[in-house]
């Protein structure tokens, strides 16, 4: 796959370094258009662990990557559910579930990069367009001053701030989710190893409450608690409040998942504030298209971010691969992506509503986090 040279050469440019820009980097410099790659942030992985499902693996697999990331992960093959008093309701299988950190999964994907160059602490301020509708050039603001940037090809994936998503779909609007996601990493190799391939999920139906732990590298466990807010929130993001939120929260699920937080460092914490917006019916307008998160807001339930934000990278290289008319690879591109978009926004809003309602459905683990067809 993506052994030819891309008959287009177009100057791409690609904003956001995150899982989606450095996969469509590494999609697109594999039929030979070398894009410049422009990230607001520093270089330093910021987050916590991804579970990477089956159409994610499969999209690292066509990114030469597969090996690479399944050596850095934890693989789990089963889940423990427990009921809101901590006691086990049931275990289930778990099919092409592997766990690793974001720092891992974005030094696979820079190391899949050959000739490409990410320049960071780099923020497009101004998308720059022609009498023809199309973009010519993007403004971006360095530490250093200013350029303009002349491009034929603009792939936004920039996240929910999404400059790009502003010009395809101006008139797009996010909702505020009403589930929340506090989200940790901690330093814990015993817990790991009793963890073993397991994740452990406990669901409290009658509060709105859920917490888990599955294991990662390196003697690590990642950490989360799914809260309903209109019934459960912090008082502020200071560490000293997030930790007594957590505890709380989790007080009556098990000293196993409870011992942990009171060795934590909540400074490190994340509070995902979360959200969606409805799906796209075009993901790309002119010479310009977008990328995971910048495509597709998910709520947290589907586990689908991360994944269909590489899905997303393969299919627009396979895309601009098959035509060399730029804009029907664009248009081939949002018509692939499209229905997986749609499936996987209806699942996240039906799981949400079911965990606020406290839907007895809710006690197993989600199938959209478990499998993908």
């Amino acid at each position: 796959m993506y052994s030819q040279p891309h008959s287009l050469h177009a100057r791409a440019l690609i904003l956001g370094a995150g899982v989606a820009g450095l996969a469509a980097a590494i999609g697109l410099e594999r039929i030979g258009v070398r894009p410049l790659v422009h990230e607001r942030e520093g270089e330093h992985a910021r987050g916590h662990a991804f579970l990477l499902l089956g159409n994610g693996l499969r999209a690292l697999d066509a990114l030469g990557l597969g090996a690479s990331v399944r050596a850095r992960g934890v693989w789990l093959d089963h889940a423990e559910i427990r009921d809101g008093a901590g006691r086990l309701s049931h275990r289930e299988v778990l099919p092409d579930c592997l766990v690793l950190t974001r720092a891992d999964l974005l030094a696979c994907l820079h190391s899949g990069l050959r000739q490409v160059q990410v320049t960071y602490h780099s923020r497009a301020a101004e998308l720059v367009c022609g009498a023809d509708g199309r973009i010519h050039s993007a403004v971006v603001e360095t530490p250093h001053g200013s350029a303009r940037l002349a491009t034929d090809l603009v792939l936004g994936c920039d996240g929910g701030r999404s400059l790009v998503r502003k010009f395809v779909a101006p008139a797009s609007q996010r909702r505020r989710g009403q589930v929340d996601e506090l989200v940790l990493l901690l330093d814990e190799a015993q817990v790991a190893r009793d963890l073993g391939r397991g994740l452990l999920k406990v669901h409290d139906l009658g509060r709105g409450l859920a917490a888990g732990l599955a294991p990662v590298t390196d003697g690590r466990v990642v950490w989360w608690l799914q809260f309903d807010t209109a019934r459960h929130k912090p008082h502020g993001d200071d560490a000293s409040e997030l930790q007594r939120f957590a505890l709380e929260s989790c007080a009556h699920f098990g000293e196993d998942l409870c011992a942990p937080l009171r060795r934590a460092e909540f400074d490190k914490a994340h509070w995902w504030r979360t959200g969606d917006a409805l799906p796209l019916e075009y993901f790309q307008r002119a010479n310009a298209v977008v990328l995971g998160d910048a495509a597709h807001p998910f709520l947290p339930f589907t586990s689908q971010g991360a994944n269909m934000a590489l899905v997303d990278a393969t299919r627009l290289a396979a895309a601009l691969e098959a035509h060399t008319d730029l804009d029907a690879a664009l248009v081939a591109y949002s018509r692939a992506t499209r229905p997986d978009a749609v499936a996987h926004h209806a699942a996240g809003v039906a799981l949400e509503r079911n965990f606020v309602q406290g839907a007895p459905s809710m006690a197993t683990l989600p199938r959209s986090e478990a499998c993908v067809s």
